[in-house]
């Protein structure tokens, strides 16, 4: 799948991100650290970051907890974007 960057996510319900309610989500494509650290992420507390989290959070600029507070239809609609691409980056780490 082609997708032109960047990608514009309108929210149907308005989360906060850096303490500032948003309404949309833009997309930028991903960077080489971004793709090559997704599977080893891990949170400040040491929990893990499952990649489509972590690879959401760079892609739109905002941090993990903004992507774990959106409801499920923007949810749904961000897995569209990021899921081919995690599975893609996954792939590589198989032997």
């Amino acid at each position: 799948m082609s997708v032109s960057y960047p990608v514009e996510i309108k929210l149907a319900k308005p989360v906060d991100s850096h303490g500032e309610p948003i309404d949309k989500l833009v997309f930028n494509e991903a960077t080489g650290k971004v793709l090559m650290g997704m599977a080893l992420k891990t949170e400040e507390d040491g929990s893990f970051v499952m990649p489509n989290i972590y690879l959401a959070s760079s892609m739109a600029n905002v941090p993990p907890s903004t992507i774990e507070a959106l409801c499920e239809e923007d949810s749904l609609k961000v897995m569209r974007l990021v899921s081919p691409l995690a599975v893609r980056c996954l792939e590589t780490l198989a032997p």
